[in-house]
């Protein structure tokens, strides 16, 4: 029938397919212009939301492939008539059907193992997908099919933890993205960091930063000297906001010169005493006014062996940090990690004062600025001065403390003592208990002696024992009184040390 005959009664094709496509045309005129077996008209009324399931379960056998993707699309379509259209002959048709939100779970199912890649494609992002469906999927080897798997909505922990174990980096990259992959996922996805170049991991690595649930151990090694300056900040602006950051991956970007980075870190809710000094002495006028007054707002003293204490302690053990100072005065301070997590490293412009030595045994504000790298050379001169007597109320503070254990007259920081404190430091800490100090410090061992097992274990075995340590860590860390001032690290730790244990157990099984 060509469209000379359509024109009856005064009517044109235009007006018969506008008129087709209208939901509001009744049933009976829709019939009326599927018996003029038009095929642009057929297509208009099989796309139509209004038309009863009869007429499209007769169109669902159309021979036609325009006629059956408009009834395999249409809202009112489902059951039996997606049943029939998800056994077509056409690739085409039988992926539309695994788009519809009508398909049943058994529809899915079978559609899940079609040989066309495009129909199972469809499928992992039909919203409506079963958990059933989804394993089943996940057995699939194309890496395009479980990268959309990693990102449908209803995929499980238990199913993206296995999808980690992908040997796709670009599946494993997808499953990064996802907020409910479980820590032990992440943990097997960032080993792909020391299998590859910075430029095939930089992408993972970006990812794995920005995902709230990577633990330090995994931040740690986000980092590479070898990228890009660009990708370099791109990295350090996402783990100086991070909540999972450690005070030494905090410490080290207080040295980048960007304002961005620096914002982040002194907003941090988590951030160690001694970098709030550093970021004191920043280039950015703003990022010095904030520090202090975090400084000032806060207990700021320091028990020098506590400091020492901490700054020795890594919850995972897997940093060796040392500061670098050779001459001349103006080469960069870098902060080196081990190979197997990367580096964290310092922009030339970030220079070290004066001193060959290490600094074990240093002691006042000579210490204080050389293990937070501070050049007053580069400051402003009211910047300066504020740092000074923060740094003095600091050092004063501090020799009240250590000289309320030790003999009259002596002082860690002077042998012939110090005045009396300042009054800008009103309100003294709680004084730490040394046996509470003993079992702190004895907890932390053993958590390193188990981060650093973890590093070579291979067995069952292996990983019990390391199991055993993170469970003794946590015991001693629980026998500190709450009227202790190390209790709200003790809890901190126990936190953070539960997680691991967790992976370690995971590992052990």
């Amino acid at each position: 029938m060509n469209s000379a005959t359509l024109t009856n009664d005064h009517d044109d094709l235009g007006q018969l397919l506008a008129e087709a496509g209208d939901p509001a045309t009744t049933e009976q005129r829709l019939r009326d212009l599927l018996s003029l077996n038009h095929l642009e008209v057929t297509v208009a009324v099989a796309q139509n939301t209004v038309l009863a399931p009869e007429e499209l379960a007769e169109l669902s056998q159309h021979p036609n492939l325009q006629v059956r993707l408009a009834v395999a699309g249409n809202p009112n379509s489902h059951g039996t008539i997606l049943e029939q259209l998800a056994e077509d002959s056409t690739e085409e048709v039988r992926a539309r059907v695994a788009a519809s939100e009508n398909a049943t779970p058994s529809t899915l199912l079978r559609l899940a193992e079609d040989p066309a890649e495009q129909v199972r494609q469809k499928v992992t992002e039909n919203e409506q997908s079963s958990i059933e469906v989804l394993k089943r999927l996940a057995q699939d080897e194309d890496p395009a099919i479980l990268v959309g798997l990693a990102n449908h909505p209803q995929a499980t922990s238990d199913l993206l933890a296995g999808l980690s174990e992908s040997k796709s980096l670009v599946v494993k990259t997808a499953v990064a993205k996802n907020v409910r992959t479980p820590v032990a996922g992440l943990l097997v996805i960032a080993k792909e960091i020391d299998r590859g170049t910075a430029a095939e991991t930089f992408e993972l690595r970006h990812i794995l930063a920005n995902n709230p649930n990577s633990p330090n151990l995994i931040l740690l090694k986000c980092p590479n000297r070898n990228d890009t300056s660009e990708q370099q900040e791109k990295i350090a602006i996402l783990l100086s906001r991070h909540l999972n950051s450690p005070d030494e991956l905090l410490d080290g970007l207080a040295g980048y010169n960007s304002l961005a980075i620096q914002e982040n870190i002194v907003n941090h809710p988590v951030l160690h005493h001694t970098t709030l000094v550093k970021l004191a002495s920043s280039e950015f006028w703003s990022i010095q006014q904030q520090s202090l007054q975090r400084i000032n707002s806060t207990h700021a003293t320091t028990d020098r062996q506590t400091y020492i204490g901490e700054a020795e302690e890594s919850v995972d053990a897997e940093i060796g940090s040392r500061l670098v100072a050779e001459p001349p005065v103006s080469e960069a301070l870098e902060i080196d990690l081990m190979s197997s997590i990367g580096e964290i490293y310092q922009p030339p412009s970030f220079s070290i004062m004066t001193a060959n030595t290490g600094l074990e045994g240093r002691t006042g504000l000579s210490e204080l600025y050389e293990r937070t790298g501070a050049h007053l050379s580069a400051i402003h001169p009211l910047a300066v001065l504020f740092t000074l007597l923060t740094l003095l109320c600091v050092a004063l503070g501090l020799n009240v403390w250590i000289n309320s254990d030790s003999k009259p007259g002596g002082n860690a920081l002077s042998p012939n003592g110090l005045p009396t404190p300042s009054p800008l430091i009103p309100n003294p800490v709680k004084p730490i208990s040394k046996n509470d100090f003993g079992v702190y410090h004895s907890a932390i061992k053993f958590a390193n002696s188990a981060t650093l097992a973890s590093q070579s274990a291979t067995t069952k075995e292996d990983w019990e024992k390391i199991t055993a340590q993170w469970n003794e860590s946590i015991a001693l860390l629980k026998t500190i009184p709450a009227s202790d001032s190390l209790y709200p690290k003790a809890q901190e730790k126990i936190k953070e040390y539960q997680t691991i244990l967790d992976v370690a157990k995971y590992k052990a099984r």
